[in-house]
Parts: structure tokens; C-alpha cells; sequence
């Protein structure tokens, strides 16, 4: 039998894997922030050449490359909040960054979804996944954290 003194490893892991997963996600939105609009991308969902449009429509590319840099900016900045709070917070059982982290798989299935009912299935998965995997590494040490509850 456990003692709350003697964690099993699996419940020591959840900050670890909202950590890592936070800098994976950081690194893939910092790329997005800083590159902006994709043509390659913009052409395959919208059959126009990027070139083309922007031509046509001047300032609605700019406003088209500017939400993507905010977006990416955004997911950025969200995901280097959540490597801090697992980082200083939950690594050291701190009860309130397990509730404020619920805010990173919330605001990923919030994008998610966004994605999915705008035709993009491919990145509303990919947000889909890393919420996935972010509550699983909030759950991993709820017994650590909630040592009375029942799970």
C-alpha cells in the first residue's frame, strides 16, 4: 500500500507531461507566429494562389497574415504560461495550478473546435490531441494532489 509520502512515479510524471507537451506547443505556434500565412496552405484550402490573392486583395492578405501571426502568437504565449505554472506550480503540488491548468486543454478545445467548423479537421485533430493529452497529464496526479478524494 501507498503512503502519501511515497507517490507512485505515474503521479510525480502529470507536471512532466504538461510541461513537455506546453513547450511542443510553444515551439509549433512560435513557428506559425513569426512565419504568418502560409501560401502553400492558403492555396490547398482555398484553390486561389497566394500570390494572386494578395494582389487582388491587398489589405485582406494582410488581414489573413495577421490573424495567423496572432494566433500562433496567442497559442504561444498560453502554452509558455502552462510550462511556467506545471513547471513552478504543479511540480511542487501546488493545489492551484492544477485548476488553473485546466485552462490549457479548455482553451485548446475551444481552438479545436474552431478548427473543425471552419474545414480544417487536420488541425482541430491536432489541438484535439494535445487537450487529450493534457488532461491525462492533469489527471496523473490527482491522488498526489487530492490525497482523501475518491477519483
Amino acid at each position: 500500500m501507498r503512503t502519501p509520502g511515497n507517490p507512485r512515479a505515474y503521479q510525480r510524471a502529470g507536471w512532466m507531461v504538461i510541461f513537455g507537451l506546453s513547450l511542443v506547443l510553444a515551439g509549433n505556434s512560435l513557428f506559425f507566429g513569426l512565419t504568418g500565412a502560409d501560401p502553400e496552405i492558403f492555396e490547398t484550402d482555398t484553390g486561389v494562389a497566394w500570390s494572386a490573392f494578395s494582389d487582388d486583395y491587398p489589405t485582406v492578405a494582410t488581414l489573413v497574415d495577421l490573424a495567423e501571426r496572432l494566433n500562433g502568437t496567442g497559442y504561444f504565449g498560453m502554452s509558455l504560461f502552462a510550462a511556467v505554472v506545471a513547471l513552478f506550480g504543479l511540480r511542487k503540488k501546488a493545489r492551484w495550478s492544477w485548476y488553473a491548468l485546466w485552462i490549457f486543454p479548455a482553451a485548446l478545445l475551444l481552438g479545436a473546435g474552431w478548427f473543425f467548423t471552419h474545414d480544417q479537421p487536420l488541425v482541430g485533430g491536432f489541438y484535439s490531441a494535445v487537450a487529450a493529452t493534457a488532461v491525462v497529464g492533469l489527471l496523473l496526479p490527482f491522488r498526489l494532489l487530492f490525497p482523501g478524494k475518491e477519483s
